[in-house]
């Protein structure tokens, strides 16, 4: 029998030793794709190898929300934590939210060479305006205006998304207060809002000049101070105004007659200021040591400025002809 084995074993050595090494082979190849597919998050079994074996692997799935942009432009102002809750439930959210808090748009619109007008002037007005871009891009630019203000050039505005600028011209209702505005809309967030208003006013003059009587309109206007204003007060309580030093030099006031009332025109006498209500009559009305305006006259009378509009103006010259520097409100 023990014979009969060995001859078998030996008749039949190549087929047993081509089975042991395609069993061998088997082994290698379960091995290898052991490897090649790994353990996913969220499988209920344990891979298929043995405990404590160095080629077990998990392979850790990377979420595609849990990426994140370092490279972004930090938008926060501060980076404090006190008291702050910035929300979010991944890591992601958390630190978008709390480094890079969505940022509004902004805007600006200006008017070139200021926002008072003189009344009776109807030029085109020049505006400047910006569009700035914050966190999200920018779907709409749209100017406009109130009490018939209307723009003659520079609309409509195309938004191109990003930051812009651009001018435009525009037209008011002659002597009508108007407001010109730019409104921004993101894609996502509010509507932000800036605007820019004009105002009309008259004009204050005051100075000096040679003509003692009947003193024109032209002359007014060729008085050195002409502000515009909305009240007769001149000046403040602690600078003088200097009228010239020529003697034969008459001390000129001129304002719309709406403004008399309240604020004095000129101080009264010594040396700290103060000021009284000073009626065109009243005496000592300048005082500089012993040179003194003692009276000024009243005429009242429509005035035409320069742009050819009209109004009821009070006209107050000194009685004397003088020079020097006067406390003047």
């Amino acid at each position: 029998m023990k014979k009969t084995n060995s001859n078998f074993f030996k008749k039949h050595w190549i087929k047993f030793s081509l089975v042991f090494f395609c069993f061998l082979l088997l082994i290698t190849y379960i091995r290898i794709f052991a490897l090649g597919s790994l353990y996913l998050p969220g499988e209920t079994l344990d891979p298929d190898c043995p405990p404590g074996d160095t080629n077990c692997t998990v392979n850790l799935k990377v979420d595609a929300d849990e990426t994140f942009n370092g490279s972004q432009i930090i938008t926060r102002n501060g980076i404090s934590g006190s008291g702050t809750s910035v929300g979010g439930t991944t890591t992601r959210e958390f630190l978008q939210n709390y480094f890079f808090p969505a940022v509004s748009s902004s805007t600006s619109i200006s008017i070139s060479g200021g926002n008072s007008i003189e009344y009776g002037n109807s030029s085109p007005l020049s505006l400047n305006w910006n569009a700035n871009k914050g966190t999200y891009p920018i779907s709409s630019i749209i100017l406009s205006a109130n009490n018939g203000g209307y723009y003659t050039s520079g609309t409509p505005v195309v938004a191109t998304g990003d930051t812009q600028v651009g001018n435009a011209t525009a037209q008011y209702i002659d002597n009508t207060p108007t407001i010109f505005k730019i409104s921004v809309t993101p894609t996502t967030g509010s509507t932000v809002t800036s605007s820019s208003a004009i105002s009309f006013y008259n004009r204050k003059y005051y100075g000096v000049s040679t003509t003692g009587t009947n003193i024109n309109d032209g002359e007014i206007m060729l008085l050195t101070n002409k502000s515009f204003a909305s009240s007769r007060a001149t000046g403040s309580l602690t600078s003088q105004i200097n009228f010239g030093t020529n003697p034969g030099d008459y001390v000129y006031f001129a304002w719309p007659s709406t403004f008399e009332g309240g604020s004095p025109i000129c101080r009264s006498t010594g040396s700290a200021p103060t000021y009284t209500v000073t009626p065109g009559t009243t005496t000592d009305c300048f005082n500089a040591g012993s040179n003194s305006v003692t009276s000024f006259i009243l005429e009242q009378r429509n005035f035409t400025n320069a742009f050819g509009y009209t109004t009821l103006y009070n006209i107050y010259r000194s009685k004397n002809p003088v020079g020097g520097s006067y406390w003047v409100q």
